[in-house]
Formats: structure tokens, sequence, C-alpha cells
């Protein structure tokens, strides 16, 4: 490792080569047929914690919570439509906005699609209830659900899943600028 001297120098190296230094828990690798280093996360799952960090702090300003939604707690939602309700143990969203009353997903990395269809349908029970249930300590605290929200890290995200989120939740995604902006399909000439 002592001749990696200079981080923004290029350095061929074969794959498994134990001298490329670890950099902020990514490793370097080079891309075979190019000239460019590409840092990749060591974890897939690490690039979507990232992004719900970034919007944390970016997008919501430290004011958002997650709710914990159990079933138990709410057997409203079951009444709903087909006596589904929730089916998981539980359902935690990843943003919820108090003042506006709106749960909120964050998806990285879904550039071709496939959100959880299950979940979309269970907040969208909860939408249309109005409200949910959830704990906090020893009581149950009623909080309200106006609408619901999906997050996309990319433009290519929230167009590969607006049809699926159709009805049911707002496709938005952070612009190259880190703005949020709603998706909106162009329309066809």
């Amino acid at each position: 490792m002592d001749d990696w001297k200079n981080p923004n120098e290029m350095k061929e190296v074969e794959p498994g080569d134990k001298s490329v230094p670890e950099v902020g828990g990514k490793g370097i690798q080079s891309i075979q047929g190019t000239d460019t280093a590409v840092s990749e996360p060591a974890n897939p799952a690490q690039k979507g914690s990232d992004f719900e960090k970034s919007a944390s702090t970016e997008v919501f300003h430290g004011e958002a919570r997650r709710l914990v939604i159990r079933p138990e707690d709410n057997g409203h939602l079951s009444e709903i439509d087909d006596d589904v309700g929730i089916t998981k143990g539980r359902r935690i969203s990843d943003a919820y906005v108090d003042q506006d009353g709106a749960i909120w997903e964050l998806k990285s990395g879904y550039e071709k699609g496939g959100i959880d269809q299950d979940q979309l349908y269970e907040y969208s029970l909860m939408e249309q209830a109005g409200y949910v249930n959830v704990r906090k300590g020893n009581e149950i605290e009623e909080v309200p659900v106006k609408s619901v929200n999906y997050l996309f890290e990319t433009k290519a995200g929230a167009e590969a899943n607006a049809s699926a989120l159709r009805g049911m939740a707002a496709p938005w995604y952070r612009d190259e600028a880190g703005g949020v902006q709603l998706y909106q399909e162009e329309p066809e000439e």
C-alpha cells in the first residue's frame, strides 16, 4: 500500500488486488478497457441507506419521522377492502411529515421498476382510512394520513414506477440540482 501515494492518480489493478485502499468504506475498482476508476458501495443496501440519510437532511430537514404501523393496532384497515389490512408483522414508513399528514417512501435503484406492490396497497389503505394508529410509549396515537408519496433518487426511477403508483401514490424524484420534483409523464406527440 506504500506505493499508493496520490489517491487522484490512476492505478491499474487486477480483480482481488489487496493493494487498493479502502476510502470511506468503499473500494475503488477499475473497469477493464477503460481508464476510469469507479467507486461502488461495498454493500448494495448502502446506496439506499445513503439516499435515506441524504433525503432526511436535505429534503425533510430533520422534520420527518418513521411510523411503525402494527396490524394489531390497525384493525380498521382490514375493514376497507377484502379484509386484508396489513399483511406483514408491521409496516415501517421511511418518512412521515406531521404537518402534511404525508407518508414518504424513499427509493434508490428502482430505475427498472419493481416497487413492492403489497407495501403500496397497504399505504393506499392507510390513506383511504385517513389515519393509522401508532404506539407512543404505552399510548396509542392516531396519526392522520392525507397522502402517500414515493421519492425516487432519479427521474428514471420515478418514470419506471409511475404507472405502478398511479392512483395510489404520487411519484417524486430528486433532480440533478438536488431539488424534489413531481414526476409527470410527457405528453405523447
